[in-house]
């Protein structure tokens, strides 16, 4: 199967199975009701994070019969973690309120994660303090950015989606296959999930068990940019890009662009919160996004400016990234 087949059929297998998914969460009730903080009218169903990790760990484990180099469980054991800790949290913290326990199981996650990829890295003990508390810093930050971007149909998947295209760029100039093609298969499989998630009204949502999963991800992808020791002939572009286990403020700044509006909204959602003495982890219609669909945009056209937004960001980092050349 060639590549560009491989991806229609995972594109279409994510939708298919989503759509499944959602016609047993309407049986079962497993939805995402309406309520003073949502704008949705009626139930919908809040299983798209586990149509986007079965649909992408099914044809990870077809395309590592081609590719054995891909580390499928370094990728697939944060996701299922992080889309355990979300799920539950739509299951059940949602109606009983119990965010210092969702927080401290975040913690848990991320230096899980970190530690996993500071072994892999194996990087000089001068590094390895600095690289946890970035890697524990940064993947707390995705997490949450894109569990709060998830507000209106499309916007944290969508932005996910030019977030992982962004990252597929970098890895493609490194020629590092065993994550690029993991990446693309990510790509097609939220694309999948979007087509229905876009729907008016939509028919299915990611549930904080898919955008926990998103950014949780993300994140790993995004970290193993500063595990890459790459030689000149490894690369098909000009030159290399340098060693990043060293955190500058120039590689902070630029992995962090790569989360983009989410990061944005989520800066101005915890200050805006902390002035006015309210719950960090309290549920509003205060976010940046909520602010510009109230203008008379609407929604889906706050959606689009805010993809616009997220790929200028994004694109901010890589190019930032690519001028570390040398």
């Amino acid at each position: 199967m060639t590549p560009v087949l491989f991806i229609i059929f995972t594109i279409s297998a994510s939708l298919l199975l989503n759509t499944i998914l959602a016609r047993l969460a309407l049986q079962y009730n497993w939805c995402d009701h309406p309520g003073k903080a949502k704008i949705h009218p009626k139930p919908v169903p809040f299983t798209g994070g586990i149509g986007i990790l079965l649909t992408w760990s099914c044809t990870l484990l077809i395309l590592t019969t081609f590719q054995p180099k891909i580390p499928i469980l370094r990728l697939i054991i944060p996701a299922a973690a992080a889309l355990l800790i979300g799920t539950f949290d739509d299951f059940y913290w949602k109606q009983r309120t119990v965010p210092g326990l969702k927080l401290l199981l975040q913690i848990a996650l991320a230096l899980s994660i970190s530690l996993l990829l500071n072994t892999a890295w194996q990087p000089s003990p001068s590094h390895s303090l600095g690289i946890t508390t970035f890697s524990l810093a940064y993947i707390l930050l995705a997490i949450n950015a894109f569990n709060l971007a998830d507000g209106l149909d499309g916007l944290a998947g969508g932005q996910a989606l030019i977030s992982f295209l962004g990252l597929s760029t970098v890895y493609a100039l490194l020629n590092k296959n065993e994550f690029l093609l993991p990446l693309l298969l990510l790509v097609a499989t939220i694309t999948g999930f979007l087509i229905l998630n876009l729907q008016h009204p939509s028919r299915l949502f990611l549930g904080d068990g898919g955008s926990h999963l998103l950014g949780a991800t993300f994140a790993t992808f995004t970290l193993n940019l500063m595990s890459l020791r790459v030689s000149e002939k490894e690369i098909s572009s000009p030159a290399p890009l340098p060693h990043w286990c060293a955190i500058d403020i120039w590689t902070a700044i630029a992995l962090l662009l790569f989360i983009g509006a989410p990061l944005v909204d989520l800066i101005w959602v915890t200050i805006r919160r902390i002035y006015l003495h309210k719950p960090l982890f309290s549920s509003d219609r205060n976010h940046l996004y909520d602010i510009l669909a109230t203008t008379g945009l609407g929604p889906r056209c706050t959606v689009f400016i805010f993809w616009f937004g997220h790929a200028l960001l994004v694109l901010t980092g890589v190019t930032m990234l690519l001028l570390e050349v040398g």
